[in-house]
């Protein structure tokens, strides 16, 4: 049993210390964040000054009612975004969804933000039945942080339900 939690350990470790290298995507400044998974961004090539809102990727963050949860997530991106608010944004989508966002991934630099917050448990990585390279980075990060007992994870302190179950 303890051989197998060191061997997934070094898969882990190994598949979190390849170099992920930021796509090419437009730059886009920070305006606001309103979650731990949506910001409002400026920068868009279709009107550079209007505000266009985004939702983060392959996570899922815990709803801001989540006590304390979705606060600690809310702020988290919040001070991270702050330190370099023009960002690499990598649409995943080229339409908005029904609540009129768009979704993608930002890199701050060499930091990708969506992955960040899953390794550093403020959010949770969204499953899929057919997974992407993208979504296996995220469920690994996911792995990492769980393993570590941070955040959402915390032994003493778990997210009890996911944000999907929270809402119902």
């Amino acid at each position: 049993m303890r051989t197998n939690i060191l061997a997934l350990l070094a898969l882990l470790l190994l598949t979190s210390c390849q170099p992920e290298t930021p796509p090419q995507g437009l730059t886009v400044t920070i305006e606001r964040v309103i979650s731990g998974q949506v910001v409002v961004l400026r920068g868009f090539p279709y009107d550079p000054q209007a505000a266009i809102t985004l939702r983060l990727s392959g996570i899922n963050a815990p709803d801001l009612q989540q006590a304390p949860w979705g606060e600690a997530a809310h702020i988290a991106l919040e001070n991270q975004l702050q330190q370099s608010p023009t960002v690499t944004l990598a649409l995943e989508r080229a339409e908005p969804d029904q609540y009129d966002r768009y979704w993608g991934h930002l890199w701050q630099g060499d930091l990708w933000i969506n992955r960040w917050l899953v390794e550093e448990g403020y959010v949770l990585a969204q499953g899929s039945d057919s997974p992407s390279p993208i979504q296996q980075r995220l469920s690994h990060a996911q792995d990492y942080a769980r393993i570590k007992g941070i955040g959402i994870w915390q032994p003493d302190q778990p997210l009890r339900q996911t944000p999907a179950e929270f809402r119902r």
